[in-house]
């Protein structure tokens, strides 16, 4: 296991991989930090220079030139919130759901727990959260608005006008 943070548009983001798989993906080393000691119940591990791919795929995504990552990813997290998870990679870049379409297509009428589980997404970006909107407006995103709403201007995936949040 190994950390890695990129330098991004947005500041620092910090990774960290369980061999070749990418576990968690955080907008601060803290939080990084957090989420190991709580699910994995150790310390943030040994950092190490980010491979030269995923760098690269960052970039790209940065400047709006990756629609998809074709990275390997250990989501660990109870059935349900992996079962959102997966839904929330279906997200075509470019596009919103809301959390009822979420919901519909996890087959879970619970739209708090749809929110719970989309905010409990510890793979920011790659699994991407970030395309979850309220029904009026954008919604909540743990990286905060600002974050929440550059990703989907990266994306195309943001109309102002619309904003109600």
């Amino acid at each position: 296991m190994y950390s890695a943070n990129y330098q991004s548009p947005l500041g620092p983001l910090y990774l960290v991989f369980r061999g070749d798989k990418l576990i968690t993906l955080s907008f601060s080393e803290e939080g990084a930090a957090q989420w190991v000691r709580r699910m994995l119940a150790c310390p943030l591990p040994e950092e190490r220079p980010l491979p030269h791919r995923y760098a690269r795929d960052l970039t790209e995504y940065f400047r709006g030139q990756r629609p998809a990552f074709d990275w390997e990813l250990e989501l660990i997290g109870t059935d349900f919130q992996k079962k959102v998870w997966h839904a929330l990679l279906e997200i075509p870049y470019g596009q919103t759901a809301t959390y009822k379409d979420i919901g519909e297509k996890c087959r879970c009428p619970g739209y708090r727990a749809i929110g719970q589980a989309v905010g409990a997404n510890p793979i920011a970006i790659i699994v991407p959260c970030h395309r979850v909107v309220g029904g009026a407006g954008l919604g909540g995103y743990s990286g905060g608005l600002q974050i929440k709403r550059f990703l989907l201007e990266v994306e195309g995936a943001f109309d102002p006008p619309h904003d109600h949040a």
